[in-house]
């Protein structure tokens, strides 16, 4: 939900009979192609300019932006409208723009359509009209749009949390041999005693059923470096596929994210056998697979925990 912008006091006549002739000629300052179209003038939205006349303004502001005129936007016409008509300073220009692109196309097409640029404005612009609230066009959008990245930023910090606390909890095992240098030659183990099976064979079964195998030891036992993990994060959220190849969804990725450790950890998903099929290095720093399942457990744990508490 995205707060909204302090009501404006002052909407001179001239700006609200402008507005209303610009509505009827369809038109926005700048035109078509090749132009540096403005939102500005006569762009603003009140409780005034609702219903068909809401979306005649929201589509006058698709067209402006559909500098081609092909009736739909692609990533670089949407470029150029955040940089150049709204002047939003991005802090990473190249990311920051797909994600917007993609919280907009939500068939995920690579294409916006006119359905779709009014699905991203209405929910905002019927929380204006509740509150009253005047505000031009190229405000709408930047709101919207910032609400955009301040939830993906948000989802990014709480995976990456949960991603780092995962890996303290398989940090280095105590006395575990450093993996920059070759593991101690064993001493040579002393001679069994012979009563020893007769004594595990006497061990009554209770005692028996308490024996457990050891577990993943972690760092310098079962793993022996870090990029498995980077590749973990890489496949299973930044840039995670669908079965058919495509890229999951925006709003889709942690859902997928949750559901592949999910599986990982019970070893019904082929991520760890595929990783170390493509990957040498990969093949060579993991040593035992079930730590590798051991980690995605605990990072799909502390997921949970870092969402509920966020």
């Amino acid at each position: 939900a995205f707060p909204p912008l302090p009501r404006r006091s002052r909407v001179t006549c001239r700006k609200r009979f402008q507005g209303k002739a610009d509505l009827m000629a369809g038109r926005f300052e700048g035109g078509r192609a090749g132009s540096s179209a403005s939102f500005g003038r006569g762009g603003s939205f009140s409780r005034a300019t609702s219903g068909a006349n809401l979306k005649a303004r929201i589509k006058a502001a698709f067209d402006a932006v559909d500098t081609d005129g092909n009736g739909v936007l692609d990533k670089k016409e949407l470029t150029v409208a955040i940089r150049t008509q709204l002047g939003m300073q991005l802090e990473d220009p190249i990311n920051e723009i797909d994600v917007i692109f993609a919280a907009v196309d939500d068939n995920n097409n690579g294409l916006i359509e006119i359905e779709e640029f009014i699905g991203m404005l209405e929910p905002q612009l019927k929380k204006n009209d509740e509150h009253n609230t005047v505000m031009e066009i190229e405000e709408v959008m930047r709101l919207v749009f910032t609400g955009y990245l301040n939830t993906a930023k948000a989802e990014r910090a709480r995976i990456n949390k949960s991603f780092n606390m995962a890996h303290e909890d398989t940090s280095p095992t105590v006395g575990a041999p450093s993996p920059t240098k070759p593991a101690p030659e064993e001493e040579e183990a002393p001679a069994e005693d012979p009563g020893d099976a007769e004594k595990e064979e006497a061990m009554p079964a209770e005692m028996a059923e308490k024996k457990e195998e050891p577990g993943p030891k972690g760092f310098g036992v079962d793993f022996w470096g870090y990029s498995w993990r980077f590749k973990l994060y890489d496949d299973l959220y930044t840039n995670a596929k669908q079965d058919d190849g495509k890229d999951v969804h925006l709003t889709q990725r942690v859902v997928n994210l949750k559901k592949r450790l999910e599986n990982i950890s019970k070893g019904t998903d082929p991520w760890i056998a595929q990783a170390m099929e493509s990957s040498e290095r990969v093949k060579m720093e993991i040593a035992n697979p079930k730590a590798v399942q051991r980690y995605c457990a605990l990072w799909l744990k502390h997921l949970l925990a870092v969402e509920a508490e966020w």
